[in-house]
């Protein structure tokens, strides 16, 4: 009677006899007699819960610099809502600094073209993405870091038609 009472024990554990030896059969969680999460082993990898993916989030649209070193007709690109330029001036104190000189516009398919002539003065050229400010603040701050960037790389002032403008970056002189 004591020997049924063991085995029924230690059915009731889990536990049971292969071939004349006790095994123990480890319980399954939320089965009767499984132990708490803390000591349960890990799930495997098919059997973890996916993690919720988030979608990742809209790239912000920033603005296009690129130096100009030739004649052109200006039109703001398919997906911009205006194209600029900014011409090197100095002030009566003598201090050098950019002006904007040209704006081109964009509205849907509607883009008028604009005639530039290049006369050897530094100027630049921005393109404002569609659904981003235009204000002379984000433009300001977006030009003070393209000039900070390009006086980083130290190259050489370019030529008209050697394809590089000052600082040797950007499509020069011709429409994108």
């Amino acid at each position: 009677m004591a020997k049924r009472m063991i085995i029924a024990a230690r059915r009731a554990r889990g536990a049971h006899t292969v071939a004349g030896r006790s095994a123990t059969r480890r319980p399954v969680q939320g089965q009767k007699g499984a132990k708490s999460s803390e000591s349960a082993k890990r799930p495997t990898a098919s059997r973890r819960a996916a993690k919720p993916t988030t979608p990742p989030s809209p790239k912000k649209p920033t603005l296009q610099f690129s130096w100009v070193i030739g004649s052109l007709k200006l039109v703001a690109p398919v997906n911009y809502q205006a194209s600029m330029l900014f011409k090197e001036v100095v002030t009566g104190k003598g201090a050098a600094g950019y002006r904007r000189w040209l704006a081109v516009g964009r509205f849907r398919d509607e883009a008028p073209t604009v005639s530039f002539q290049y006369d050897d003065t530094f100027v630049i050229r921005c393109d404002v993405p569609e659904g981003m400010e235009l204000s002379d603040k984000a433009i300001a701050k977006g030009l003070a870091a393209f000039l900070k960037a390009d006086a980083a790389t130290k190259k050489p002032i370019g030529t008209p038609g050697t394809g590089t403008g000052p600082g040797g970056t950007g499509p020069i002189g011709s429409n994108p």
